[in-house]
Formats: C-alpha cells, structure tokens, sequence
C-alpha cells in the first residue's frame, strides 16, 4: 500500500530589496506582481479547493508599498482575498539583519503587518527569515512576545558553496550541527520561556533534494519524475511526517506564476491515487497548521545562531552603517520624549534589510542601488533630528535656568554633550534645583574641525563667520529615568582647572594608551586601549596604525580630552580622541576614520582588557548573549554581533564596553573572520578551520571596516565613519553613556514624570507614547537571570495593563508588583488617572 503523504507548494517570492534591479524598478516590479496575485486568485476562484491560487507575502515592504500606490479598488481586492486566507501577511517587515538590530527596532518590524492585519480583521501566525545564514537568540522572544506560532528559518548553506575560483573549501564545518536533520521541525524558545514552532529545510526551501536543492517547476513532468523519488529518500532517513513542503517561483525577486493550481489539478485527478501523494496549493500557516497537530512534543532549542555573513557585510558601507545606528539612538530618544517615529523605523528597518547592492556589486547600476539603499538611513536621520527638535521645545534660557530631560533606562549620573554658539568658554557652577545638588561643566572652543564628534565638523563651519562655537560637557549629577531636571548654570571663570588624563577614578596613560583604575588599583588594559589595527585578507599580515601626532584637547572639571592622529593601509587618516569623565568613572574612545578604496582590507579597534578567566557577556536584540556559551553547537562564526554593550568580567574585575554604533566584535582574541564563500572574494588564512571554542585573553577587537566581497555588497568603499566607545569598570550600567541627557524648553512636559524599577535588575528598554495614543508603552527586561516582583513609580496614579510586544492588550490589569521571568521582556501600557502632559 502506498504511504499517503499531502505536499503543500507554497508561491512565495523571495524578497531582496534590489540585488536582480534597482530598489525602485524593483518596488515597481512587485507593484505588477500583486496586480497579477490578486488576477490569479479572481481566475482560480472556480478550482478545487486544494488547487486554489494561494500566496504567503514573504516580507511585508513590498505589500505596503503596492498598498500605497495602487487603486482603492485593488485595496478592496487585497482585504478581500487576505480575509479569505488567500493571501497570507508576515510577521516581519523585511528580512532584518536581526542581529545588527535592538530590541526596540526588532520588535518595530511587526508593527507594519500588525497594523494592516488590524485593519483587514486577519491575525497573523507567520514570520520567515529566508537567505539569512544566523538567527540570534531574541528573534523567539520578539515573535513569541508578539503571538506568533510560526517561523521559517531558510538558513542557507552558503559553506558548502564554490569560492569565487571555483573550489568548494574542505571546511571542518559547514553550518550548525543540525542535530534533528533536514528538514526537520523544532522549537526555538526564549530565555524567559516562549517559543515559536520553527520549519528549517535548508535555503529556501526550494524543490529538490540535497543533491539537487533547487529545481524549478515547469510542469506537471517534472514533479511526476522527481516528487516521489524525493518522498522515498526522506521515508528512508527516518523523515516521520505525512506532510512535505516545497515553495514555488519563490527565487529571488522572481515573479509569481498560477500555472502550479493547474499541476496540482491535473496531479490530483490522475497521480495521486497512483503514488499516495496529494498535493495542495497551500499558505505558509496552511502547513504549520497541520505541522502543529502532528508534530507532537519537538525537541526545543534556546540560544543563537550566531550571522556570520551578513552583519560584517554591512561594514562595507561603514560611515552609512554607523549612521543608520546613530538615528536609531535618536529616534529613540525622540520616542522617549514622546514624539512619534514609526515611519522613521520603517527607513532604519530597510536599510537594516540584508540586501545591500546588485548582483554584480559594482559597476553604474550597483552605485545607484546603492544610493537609493543609503537614502532609507539619512531620511531616518533627517527625521529623528527633526522628531527631536519638535518635541524639546527649547527655548531661550532665561536667567541660567536650563532644563533636561534624561532618557536612560536606570538610575545613575548624567552627562549632558552638546555643541553651543551661545555659550561662552569657561568653567560653569550647575546647581540641580530640586535637590540643591551642585556640580561643575565646562564650554570649550571648538577649534578642530574633525574631531570624532558626529555633527561637530559642520557646527565648526557654520560657526566660522559667528564667533565660533563651544562643545559643552556638564555633569547633571544624580538622575532617575524619564525624569526633567531644573539646573541653575552660573560661569565662574574663563581658565579651566588642571584635571588631565587623570583623577580620583582613573589614569589614562598618554604613552602606552592604557587605563589603570585608582580605586582598586588595578591595571584594566594591556598598552594599546582604542589603537587601530588593519588586516591583510589575503595574507593574515596585522598591522598597527602608526600615530604621527598626539597631544591635549582640552582639561575642565568635568572631563579631559587627549587626540592622536594615525594612519593604516586602506585608511589614510584616524582621529582618535580619549576623553575622561572626572565624575562619571567613564573614559570615552571615539574614532573618525577616512577610508579609501583598497581592497581586501578589514580594519578594527582594540580594546586589550587585562583579564584573565575572561567571560564575555552582550547584548543582541531581546537577547543576552554569552560567547562560547549560548551559541548552538556546531555555530559557524568566531565574531558576535553587539547591540550597545559588552562586559567583560574575570579575575581582574568586571570591565563594561558600550557601543553608540554597536559592532561586530571579535572576543578573546582577533581569530578569522568567517564570511561564507557565497559573498567574500578571498579565502583568508585559517578559515577552513574549526571554530574558536574558548577565548584566548580578555581581548576585545571591534570591526570598523570591511572590504573583500564579490556580490551584493560593495568590493571596496571609501568616504569617512565615526565611532564611539565607552569603557567603565564602575558597578553602574553607565546610564548616560548610551542615552545621555537632552537639552529641553521650558514647555516641554515629559510622558511620565518619571519612571523607576523598583528593584535594580529590572532596566527599562524603551518607552514610546501608546499607538492609540491611550497612554505609554514601557518595555522592560530582566537583567539578573533571576525570576522577580517589581513595581513601577511613575511619579502619577493610573492604569498599567500587560501587552504584548505589539501593544495588544493581553487582558491582565496589574493592581499591585509586575512579575517577570529570568532575562524576561515585558510591555506594558500605563494610563495616568488624569493627563500629566
């Protein structure tokens, strides 16, 4: 008797934005796609149930954008058919490099699809992840934490492929142990206990087998001489269930096609009894639906995958990269002021997505792409800035009264930076006039133009013709989150006190470039702190940047300013500047580095922390990651990618590294990068060996530029970027290196007048106004690993009801302490009783 078996082929599409054309013939190529999807469905309305034209919208950009430009009639048309589950929506708005994301920003690649899903009556189940060789460990929060059951992972097997020779490499490993087999269905759960029933089939999920992993369908021939070969092969391996899938035209950008309704028509009336193989015109969740009734109890999988390819890649457009971030940060900050910035998330989440260029990456069409990809992060930029701008409400300064707002997640000193023409140079008495609180600040004479301060350069010119301008540091003293503070800012004298590179806290050392810490008498770094280092791709060969200049910037109570310059091959001008916070425990290392177009080049920044039985901890989104530790068995990378902050603690003490750009960071030592032979051009020295399993030292090296690609992304680059490092050994979480304090005018009136944790190990993550507009979204996270009870002072009486990470009521209003799981996130929406703002 024959094995009955149900074959789902799923259309779908593959979704590169650009990479087969330009971004916006592309956006115009899926308009027509979605005119025929909806023909298609309207054509096959009269077949068989199972033969019916069905399509998954893989990621949803390109829908929004067809939503935006097309009819009301075909609007209609889409909520129609969606309603009906025809056309099935994503979880996610495009395919994210989750990995170069936070939490905040992954989580915002729901909304869009939520929103719409709202809008048509519809709830989505599904997300995917497709041509994304990693999957980091928060990805099951963001999408447990939101509703959804379902995820395909389409990791590729871009290890096994040929190199830009021709060779195929004898690599020690090719991807991740793959434990349960391919395909193979499994649970990857969240470290606070959430998970999603997960479908990996290797690639796209294309039809074929593992000898031949992608055939394309042309009808009903090829399916009758491969489909039941296939079955019997995965019936022999142990495959134990009675369902398989497989998409359709699912290639990248391809264009969709009906012609699979009259196979499976045609395969149903006259094979199907013959082979016992049925097959179905089928949705994603069609299949999951069914996979989840028959699966039983999956093994469960917890930790990351961690993305070898794509966040490196991302390095080769390093100044544009670092300034996507940066807006990310602002808009951050603009949200916790309480502007609006969902469409501005929508630019971060596209530059973000894992296409980066054409095909052949370079030449005319590949710099226009590439243009239009850069768009999407100076228009974030552009908006953050003026989100910011519309909701401080400055104004003038009367009588020395400033006002600030601080925007960090824990209790702890503020800094607050900024550039000034108003100002004048000298050493400033700040007295907190709430608490009576005083401390001091400083202005200084902005004298060189590049300075590794992003913004500064063009307030240098402006200034030329004005008076010049100041940049200004004032310590803020004692702060609790989303708090406003009222500061009396009285000059005291033009000459600035003799603090230098040294203090009650820390001793920076201008020869040797380390840092020893006063307090506990330990020496924190080997020689070398912030020194920039290039590698030869081709050959290993690491060469230290060479300093042809380095002197004092500036001395005052609040902090002091040392500068080098230096240069390396591929990077003919590095300005780095160290700057010690007196009262803060913090040294700052920011870089601006000019890049020119040598290739097969990767450039880094060191940060030699001496400690020995290092562990490193991280941040990714939703997640926290520990090197070593919480990657999956047989993970083919020796890099992590790094949210905001690193730790690294040993014998030596605990050492806390927070990135304003993020970063791929190499921990334990500068081991190989591991970009797959899909996209690198050259094989470099030791990267078909195993991968590092244990750190060397307390080593710290930051990617700051890449160059050796041969597809998608750019072969070499050129133009500037700027960075910024901060380094504290403190027991604080350094609240205002990351979200330090923002100047506001005197009618700026905050969300909350403020809000705190009651216990220490539970950080505020973000906060932003309710989508509805009915009050304020808080996210929080667990930091401990420890289960706790908290409750949360707002400074107001009112309503807080737990969500989930898309803001939908789930139902429990909280009257007393809020519980959270061990590395939990929570959202939750307050309601004040009356309008505080």
């Amino acid at each position: 008797m024959k094995t009955k078996i149900t074959v789902y082929f799923i259309p779908i599409t593959h979704h590169d934005l650009g990479y087969t054309e330009n971004i916006e013939a592309l956006l115009s190529s899926y308009c027509r796609y979605y005119d025929s999807i909806l023909d298609f469905c309207d054509r096959t309305d009269g077949y068989p149930e199972e033969a019916k034209y069905r399509y998954t919208v893989e990621e949803f950009w390109s829908l929004d954008t067809y939503l935006s430009r097309t009819t009301e009639e075909n609007r209609s048309r889409m909520k129609k058919r969606i309603k009906e589950g025809r056309i099935e929506l994503p979880a996610l708005y495009a395919n994210i490099i989750d990995c170069t994301a936070d939490s905040e920003e992954l989580i915002r690649s729901m909304y869009p699809s939520m929103r719409y899903a709202d809008e048509c009556g519809v709830k989505i189940t599904r997300a995917s992840l497709t041509d994304m060789p990693g999957l980091g460990g928060g990805v099951a929060e963001a999408l447990s934490g939101a509703g959804i059951k379902y995820l395909f992972a389409g990791f590729p097997r871009y290890f096994e492929w040929a190199d830009a020779a021709g060779k195929i490499p004898e690599m020690k490993h090719t991807y991740w142990s793959e434990q349960f087999g391919r395909p193979a269905a499994f649970r990857w759960g969240s470290e606070s206990g959430g998970s999603v029933l997960t479908w990996f089939q290797s690639g796209y999920g294309w039809f074929g087998n593992n000898e031949n992993a992608c055939v394309e369908i042309n009808g009903i021939s090829d399916i009758a001489e491969r489909l039941p070969g296939y079955i019997k092969e995965l019936k022999e391996r142990g495959y134990p269930y009675n369902i398989m899938r497989y998409i359709y035209r699912g290639s990248d950008n391809e264009a969709p096609s009906a012609d699979i309704c009259d196979i499976v028509t045609e395969w149903n009336s006259t094979l199907a009894g013959k082979t016992g193989i049925t097959l179905e015109v089928a949705t994603d969740s069609r299949f999951f639906d069914r996979l989840s009734e028959i699966c039983g109890d999956v093994p469960v999988v917890t930790g990351e995958l961690p993305h070898t390819d794509y966040p490196v890649l991302t390095l080769t457009e390093a100044g544009t990269t670092a300034e996507n971030r940066r807006a990310r940060h602002r808009l951050e900050i603009a949200e916790r002021m309480g502007a609006d910035g969902g469409d501005a998330f929508r630019d971060i989440i596209l530059y973000d997505e894992h296409c980066f260029g054409m095909s052949r990456s370079c030449g005319e069409e590949h710099e226009l792409d590439l243009c239009m990809k850069r768009k999407y992060a100076l228009r974030a930029a552009y908006t953050a800035k003026k989100l910011t701008d519309s909701v401080s409400v400055r104004s003038e300064r009367r009588d020395g009264i400033f006002r600030f707002f601080f925007p960090q997640g824990t209790k702890g000193r503020g800094t607050a930076e900024f550039s000034d023409r108003d100002i004048e140079a000298g050493i400033y008495r700040i007295e907190n006039l709430r608490t009576g609180e005083v401390t001091h600040g400083q202005a200084t004479e902005i004298t060189d133009p590049l300075t590794p301060v992003p913004g500064l350069t063009d307030i240098y010119a402006e200034s030329l013709c004005s008076g010049g301008a100041r940049r200004c540091i004032f310590d803020l003293g004692e702060a609790v989150p989303m708090s406003v503070g009222e500061y009396r800012i009285t000059k005291l004298s033009a000459v600035g006190s003799s603090c230098g590179m040294a203090d009650g806290n820390y001793r920076f050392d201008t020869a040797s470039y380390s840092l020893f810490d006063c307090g506990s008498g330990r020496t924190l770094t080997e020689p070398g702190l912030g020194r920039l280092i290039s590698r030869d791709i081709a050959t290993g060969k690491v060469t230290e940047a060479v300093v042809t200049d380095a002197h004092p910037t500036f001395d005052g109570p609040a902090a002091s300013g040392f500068m080098t310059v230096s240069h390396l091959p591929g990077v003919p001008e590095i300005i780095t500047e160290y700057v010690l916070y007196h009262a803060e425990k913090r040294l700052s290392v920011s870089v601006r580095i000019l890049l020119d177009r040598t290739p097969a080049r990767e450039t880094f920044i060191a940060f030699p922390f001496r400690n020995d039985g290092a562990e490193f901890t991280y941040d990714t989104p939703c997640f926290e990651g520990k090197a070593f530790d919480t990657r999956l068995e047989g993970c083919n990378t020796n890099h992590c990618s790094v949210t905001s902050r690193a730790v690294v603690s040993g014998k030596n003490g605990r050492v806390t590294l927070d990135m304003r750009e993020g970063g791929q960071v190499f921990f334990g030592g500068l081991h190989v990068t591991e970009v797959s032979q899909a996209h690198h051009m050259i094989n470099p020295p030791g990267f078909e060996d195993g991968f590092v399993k244990q750190p060397e030292n307390g080593n710290v090296y930051v990617m700051l530029a890449y160059n050796n690609c041969r597809t998608n992304f750019s072969m070499s680059q050129t133009g500037e970027a700027i960075y910024r490092f901060d380094i504290t050994s403190s027991d604080s979480r350094g609240a205002s290196a990351l979200f330090p304090p923002e100047e506001v005018g005197e009618n700026f009136v905050p969300m909350l007048p403020h809000v705190i944790p009651s216990e220490e190990n539970i950080e505020i993550v973000h906060i932003k106004p309710a989508e509805n507009r009915s009050g304020t979204v808080i996210r929080l996270r667990e930091t401990d690993g420890k289960e706790a009870e908290f409750s949360l002072d707002t400074g107001c009486g009112g309503k807080t009801v737990i969500c989930d990470h898309c803001e939908r009521p789930t139902g429990e209003t909280v009257s007393g302490r809020l519980k959270i799981k061990p590395h939990g996130f929570m959202t939750v929406m307050f309601t004040p009783e009356t309008t505080h703002r």
